[in-house]
């Protein structure tokens, strides 16, 4: 049997999306082979019981600990096609995403719940409940504090993308008060200075639009501090220069100004 690295799945696992996600809950094997044997059953496809339980052992659950790693079956029989009709079962990672793309509102908030996590299964969690629809936005809250415990686990990119998503979830949900305040609370995780960098940013972005200049600067040379190379800093620093730019003619005209009105006032007083 042979696994896929590609993103582009045998239609024959596709149709079993819905039983795949029952799975998460009640983890059965017998349950989901009693369920997919009527659902598959006068359907061309090319799935037995034997791939069927493959497919099963490597979907990532709460009793695996979601694991991502392929598994190593024992006592099952082989199961080989023609090498043209071979079936390919997808990475388990992929099985997992296939599986969260079909819960309900109320599976999602009861698999947020149960324990095992870890970053990778609780990132896909998060993006495809935030991808799905308004309504699986409370289960993927539910993960992030589960996140947020070992910031320093997360790998860069990581990082800046689940406080970007993190932020954004908060404005949808909770509004941008309290999304500012999320933006403060990540601003203390000295574990990940990727994280803290992100934060700053945004706050430099907020004050910029809010025409707080100089308070954008401040957060601007501390997101520098927390992390230089950042892949969000030239953007941010272009995006404050050219506030900055449009600052300057109004400080030269203040300054002319003020110069014009001192001189007036000499004039007078000598005059007078």
């Amino acid at each position: 049997m042979e696994y896929s690295d590609s993103t582009e799945m045998d239609p024959s696992i596709l149709l079993i999306g819905k039983q795949l996600s029952s799975c998460l809950i009640h983890e059965g094997v017998e349950r989901f082979l009693i369920d997919v044997g009527p659902f598959l059953s006068g359907k061309a496809v090319n799935i037995d019981k034997d791939t069927l339980r493959r497919i099963f052992i490597a979907l990532p659950k709460p009793s695996n600990n979601f694991s991502y790693n392929v598994p190593v079956y024992s006592n099952l029989d082989d199961y080989q096609l023609d090498a043209d009709d071979q079936l390919l079962i997808p990475t388990p990672q992929e099985l997992f995403k296939l599986a969260l793309t079909h819960l309900s509102e109320a599976e999602s908030d009861l698999l947020a719940h149960k324990p095992n996590w870890h970053f990778e299964a609780a990132r896909d969690f998060i993006n495809i409940n935030f991808e799905k629809d308004y309504e699986f936005i409370d289960s993927a809250m539910l993960l992030v504090p589960f996140v947020l415990e070992n910031p320093q686990n997360l790998v860069y990119e990581d990082a800046w993308w689940f406080a970007n998503t993190l932020y954004d979830t908060t404005v949808m949900v909770e509004g941008e008060e309290q999304a500012i305040k999320t933006l403060y609370a990540l601003i203390q995780l000295n574990e990940s200075p990727s994280i803290q960098s992100f934060a700053y940013q945004k706050l430099v972005v907020i004050n910029v639009f809010d025409g707080n200049i100089e308070k954008a600067q401040e957060y601007f040379d501390k997101a520098v501090q927390c992390d230089s190379s950042h892949p969000w800093i030239p953007e941010t620093r272009e995006r404050l220069n050219a506030e900055l730019h449009k600052l300057k003619p109004k400080g030269v005209l203040k300054i002319t100004v003020f110069i014009v009105l001192i001189i007036f006032v000499i004039y007078q007083l000598s005059s007078g």
